[in-house]
């Protein structure tokens, strides 16, 4: 979550941290009021020692980790204490939190092998995954990416992590490779078919729809249409 927002600092980078670790706070209650009992817990904890600047952006920061709606009369609470800016900062980072929780049920190690990136010269916030993890992206793994990018003006991109391979190994975007030293000779005539490029530093020629070939010792043969 470090690249979310510009301008952050040594503080905010702090109140970031503070934030993902109070933001399962309240787990326990009913989903239907997570989001208000986390934001109480936080903004009236005693235990909390924080000027109450950071303590209403932590706040909301948590709330928004339980939802993606905004409540005015929870903004009216916050009146006077943060500004627009910190408002909408800590609504991504809430969001983000809560993306990542949808994504791992809370084990960071599965958490770890995800990025998000926010690309603001291409517009896109993207999620970055391993091939191995693809069956995580469901329905509300998307929804919530999506609700992430659009509150920070981006389009949401998901994108399948490559491996980086050695010299002696072709890199396959799918996200393994294949050692061609190990598993051909020198005389093999080696041929890839693909619904689409695998590879980054090679040319993969385009079947034409309607067309069909043949493939003879390694080569093709094109038969027509």
């Amino acid at each position: 979550t470090a690249n979310l927002v510009d301008g952050e600092g040594k503080h905010g980078a702090l109140l970031r941290e503070a934030a993902g670790l109070l933001s399962d706070i309240a787990w326990r209650a009913h989903p239907d009021h997570r989001a208000n009992d986390a934001f109480r817990q936080v903004f009236t904890h005693p235990g909390l020692l924080v000027e109450h600047r950071d303590r209403a952006f932590l706040a909301l920061a948590v709330y928004h980790r339980y939802t993606g709606k905004e409540m005015p009369q929870v903004l009216d609470q916050l009146h006077g204490l943060i500004r627009g800016e910190e408002v909408q900062r800590a609504r991504i980072l809430g969001l983000a939190f809560r993306l990542g929780e949808t994504i791992s049920g809370g084990d960071p190690t599965t958490l770890d092998r995800f990025a998000l990136l926010r690309r603001k010269d291409e517009g896109r916030l993207c999620l970055r995954h391993t091939a191995a993890d693809r069956a995580l992206l469901g329905e509300v793994v998307v929804k919530r990416l999506n609700g992430l990018a659009t509150t920070m003006a981006l389009r949401p991109a998901i994108e399948e992590a490559t491996v980086q391979a050695p010299n002696n190994h072709r890199e396959i975007l799918l996200g393994w490779t294949v050692d061609f030293a190990v598993e051909t000779t020198p005389r093999d005539i080696v041929t890839m078919i693909a619904t689409h490029a695998l590879t980054r530093d090679e040319t993969w020629p385009p079947m034409k729809g309607g067309e069909f070939k043949v493939f003879c010792g390694g080569l093709s043969r094109s038969l027509g249409q």
